[in-house]
């Protein structure tokens, strides 16, 4: 398995860096060239993100064995596109539609489904790798929808509809009330999954074991506060900052002060389920926090 994920790392760095090169190239039509430094840091911070799971499997002496290996052929197949755009960018001599068509080539590659195999093989183990998925799926949603806005970008962006989805955004929902939990986790699971938590213990427990893109917490639960939980979460997992929202029927001068210097959304009840909804998703597409290379 250590085998696979380092060559997937030499991809993304490969392509980190023939994106930054296309864009520098492509300067003059400004939208692609946005779009293609936007992909050139999505793919070092894949590149980071892997190097920071390998290290965590690497502490713990644990990986997977993995039931396939990466002949030459499989090799030639996702790497061919990647190598077709960094020879046009040495010459100078492409298009718009050519640099597109490498990308939809490289995205609709074995690329795809063996990331798929690895991270869902190493996500049933390592809460790092679940962290990989879910921004390795924002990065297909991002091409997708920068393919939708193009004229003509329609050729490309349904072969890229083919792909199977890496990575179900999860919520978890953290409430005490059991008929507003089931509500919430009813709402919020139209756009993914809504795990349920009674308090900020049972939640702390799930966090410390599954990435989620956000959590919604109440404040006065048993057991375990909204304030308490949120301080241990995110002491064990700073990647939470930006993606927690407070639900709440009344709140103190302290909590909200916390709330205020954390960056955390509060929503009052009585509040509107779009309302829930709409905050959850925003938190949902935080940035992940800058890393630093093996961090």
């Amino acid at each position: 398995m250590q085998d696979l994920i380092y060559w997937l790392q030499s991809l993304e760095k490969m392509a980190s860096t023939i994106y930054s090169e296309a864009a520098a190239c492509l300067a003059e039509d400004r939208k692609l060239a946005n779009f293609l430094e936007q992909l050139a840091e999505d793919e070092q911070l894949h590149f980071d993100m892997l190097g920071s799971a390998l290290s965590a499997c690497t502490v713990l002496d644990t990986f997977p064995e993995s039931a396939i290996s990466i002949d030459r052929g499989s090799r030639i197949r996702v790497e061919q596109p990647l190598l077709e755009a960094r020879a046009m960018i040495r010459t100078g001599v492409f298009s718009r539609s050519e640099m597109l068509t490498c990308i939809t080539q490289a995205e609709l590659s074995e690329w795809n489904r063996i990331f798929l195999y690895v991270l869902g093989t190493c996500g049933k183990h390592f809460k790092e790798f679940q962290k990989v998925s879910a921004q390795i799926q924002d990065h297909e949603i991002r091409i997708k929808n920068f393919l939708a806005s193009l004229p003509g970008g329609e050729s490309h962006l349904a072969r890229l509809q083919e792909l199977p989805a890496i990575w179900r955004r999860r919520i978890l929902v953290v409430e005490d009330n059991n008929e507003l939990r089931d509500i919430f986790c009813y709402i919020l699971g139209l756009d993914g999954e809504a795990i349920p938590a009674a308090n900020g213990r049972i939640a702390l427990d799930l966090a410390s074991e599954q990435h989620f893109d956000a959590i919604i917490s109440d404040i006065d639960m048993p057991e375990m506060n909204g304030l308490d939980f949120f301080r241990q979460a995110l002491m064990a997992d700073p990647d939470l900052q930006g993606r927690l929202v407070f639900i709440t029927g009344g709140i103190d001068e302290d909590a909200a002060i916390f709330a205020h210097k954390n960056n955390i959304p509060i929503l009052r009840k009585p509040f509107g389920l779009g309302e829930l909804r709409e905050t959850v998703q925003k938190a949902a597409n935080q940035p992940p926090p800058k890393r630093r290379p093996g961090n």
